[in-house]
């Protein structure tokens, strides 16, 4: 009687574990934005969760190609966290500022096991390197 009751708590504890491990899909919620600059234009990014990748573009333009990447159980957890990180593009005289406020983490927890909502921002910029025409 004790080894089935020990079985039993086991199988529990083992299914509850999975449940809060299960796996999460992953979400992509695309930005853009082309933006006209002077040669002597400094771009500015602020971006500590995710890959920035540059390249040549046209002359006298900035293009920004984002995504926020999400891993969630569900759809509706990953549009909550999309919604929370916000991607700000300033200009600032001769600076462009690029910024990813991501206003805390995002956890959901069912029956008091938490299960992690992850992010991240991901950059494409196509500029004009200084020097190039």
């Amino acid at each position: 009687m004790q080894r089935h009751k020990v079985l039993f708590l086991t199988t529990v504890f083992v299914l509850l574990i999975s449940q809060g491990a299960r796996a999460r899909s992953r979400y992509e919620y695309p930005f853009s934005q082309n933006l006209k600059i002077e040669p002597q234009t400094k771009v500015i990014i602020e971006n500590v969760t995710g890959d920035i990748r540059v390249s040549q573009g046209l002359p006298g333009e900035l293009i920004i190609e984002g995504r926020k990447v999400i891993k969630a159980p569900s759809e509706r957890s990953a549009e909550k966290e999309a919604e929370r990180i916000k991607i700000e593009v300033n200009r600032e005289e001769e600076k462009i500022r690029i910024w990813v406020n991501d206003r805390g983490r995002g956890d959901e927890v069912t029956f008091g096991i938490g299960r992690r909502v992850s992010s991240r921002v991901d950059f494409d910029l196509r500029i004009s390197l200084q020097g190039q025409t």
